[in-house]
């Protein structure tokens, strides 16, 4: 039997990732969710005289949700398969907020872009154009015990700003807690890995995924499946502690999954790993571990 569509509306959002929020929707394992998104800033900016100021920062990042999940329990995985990220706006938003991005030290004005989308391309300026790809900023679950800010990534997912976060994707969360409290929203046009000024191509967006349980497998963070790559993710205070992170998480599948030791497995990352910077601006940064699928087929 074919599973069912359920549309998710963009009003109903949240600003955390917590245990202790009412899921907004029920719905089943296999279901396909249809999920209206809002931009990143609610709405909010509709000119370009609309700089930061006009944002209340307690309420940017919405992600629609908490879904509850029938059949996800602590000790599981919630496998997300992205089919499509469609925008649904004419227009996406950039912005530089002081005191936030890569060079808050040095680039201390505040100013909005509104980037006109045309034909699969953003129009930066005029002469400058971007390929349409779009991602999913911010995709997650609840996490065990604490709350977290839709703004900050972890091991429950949230703010990942991974552009591998895409249609064609499947992206594998551990569940924490009954019925997982599945969030999404912060959708980009596009965005450069790294993701410097603190922005990417903001936009309104309408996402159509799949949601599986996979009872009994039990995961430390999230996991990304592109059609040719397994990537490990990991989020820390410091770069260098999320690639420590998605390494070791890396390591221990090629391990488990390949029948190797320590030094052999990390031999392998080494030669054939990919780490690459997902985001350097959030409260935590990401980064991920890159394997082909001609290494490593399957991570179950």
């Amino acid at each position: 039997m074919a599973s069912k569509a359920r549309r998710l509306s963009a009003t109903q959002v949240s600003y955390t990732f917590s245990p202790a929020t009412e899921p907004k929707y029920h719905v089943e394992s296999g279901d396909t969710l249809i999920v209206e998104t809002p931009d990143c800033f609610g709405g909010v900016i509709e000119s370009e005289q609309d700089t930061h100021d006009v944002l209340d920062l307690e309420r940017v990042n919405g992600a629609v949700g908490p879904i509850y999940i029938e059949g996800a329990n602590p000790g599981d995985c919630l496998k997300v398969k992205i089919r499509s990220v469609r925008v649904t706006g004419g227009t996406g938003v950039m912005m530089t907020i002081p005191g936030f991005g890569l060079l808050r030290e040095s680039l201390k004005i505040g100013k909005t872009k509104i980037c006109r989308i045309s034909k699969n391309r953003i129009v930066f300026k005029d002469g400058v154009k971007v390929p349409l790809s779009p991602m999913i900023g911010t995709i997650g679950v609840a996490p065990e015990l604490e709350t977290v800010s839709t703004i900050t990534p972890g091991a429950h997912g949230g703010n990942l700003d991974t552009r591998d976060v895409k249609a064609g994707s499947s992206v594998y969360f551990p569940v924490f807690v009954k019925g997982a409290l599945l969030g999404l929203g912060d959708c980009h046009a596009a965005m450069g890995d790294g993701e410097v000024c603190v922005t990417g191509v903001e936009v309104p967006a309408q996402v159509t995924l799949k949601v599986d349980v996979i009872h009994g497998f039990k995961l430390l963070r999230p996991i990304i499946e592109t059609e040719d790559e397994w990537m490990t993710l990991g989020s820390a205070a410091t770069l260098e502690e999320a690639a420590r992170l998605a390494t070791q998480d890396m390591l221990d599948i090629v391990k488990r999954k390949l029948g190797m030791g320590d030094e052999e497995a990390y031999m392998l990352l080494s030669a054939a790993g990919d780490l690459r910077i997902s985001q350097v601006v959030n409260p935590y940064t990401t980064v991920r571990m890159a394997v082909s699928k001609n290494h490593l087929k399957s991570i179950i």
